[in-house]
Formats: C-alpha cells, sequence, structure tokens
C-alpha cells in the first residue's frame, strides 16, 4: 500500500496523533458522543447530537486504529464505537420515520 517506507512511518505517527485528540478532546464528558464545532483550543459550546456523523467517526476511528495495528488503539476505539452505538440507539433513531 504505501510506496515509500518512510510516508508509511508519517502516517502512521499522525494517526496516533489524530486518535488521541480524538480519545481526549474530542468527546463528550460521557465519552459516547462527540461534540461539534471547535475552537483553537478544541473547545466546543455547542449541545447537539448527530448520530449519523458520529456512526460514521466511530467505524473510521476503529478503522485508523486496525491499520496502525496497536492492540491499545484497537480496543479504545471498539469500545468507543460500541458507547457511540448504544448512544445512537437509544438516542438517534426517531420512530416517525
Amino acid at each position: 500500500m504505501f510506496h515509500d517506507i518512510g510516508c508509511k512511518y508519517s502516517i502512521i505517527f499522525y494517526c496516533f496523533i489524530i486518535l488521541d485528540i480524538i480519545f481526549e478532546k474530542l468527546l463528550t464528558d460521557e465519552k459516547d458522543a462527540l461534540k461539534m464545532f471547535f475552537d483553537e483550543k478544541y473547545n466546543s459550546d455547542y449541545d447537539a447530537f448527530s448520530p449519523g456523523h458520529d456512526i460514521e467517526t466511530s467505524w473510521l476511528i476503529v478503522k485508523c486504529a486496525e491499520e496502525i495495528g496497536d492492540k491499545k488503539y484497537i480496543q479504545k476505539a471498539r469500545d468507543l464505537a460500541i458507547r457511540i452505538g448504544r448512544k445512537v440507539k437509544e438516542n438517534g433513531i426517531d420512530d416517525k420515520f
């Protein structure tokens, strides 16, 4: 997949950084949904729930963790995906439609 070994390690390095930012700064206090609309210090005053974006982000986080192959990150990503899925199931489905 990667043509240049340096490129591969750069991508892996940035995947770790991105996952850390997600796990540490982009989640709600309950750690079951993503915050939205941040300032430059990752502060968000926007109180909304976006189930579609959360579900899509959850599988991308798992895929990213699996690609870098770190067991700790894979488990954290899977745990997060499960929490997000539960929240979407409980709060993100409109029974009228």
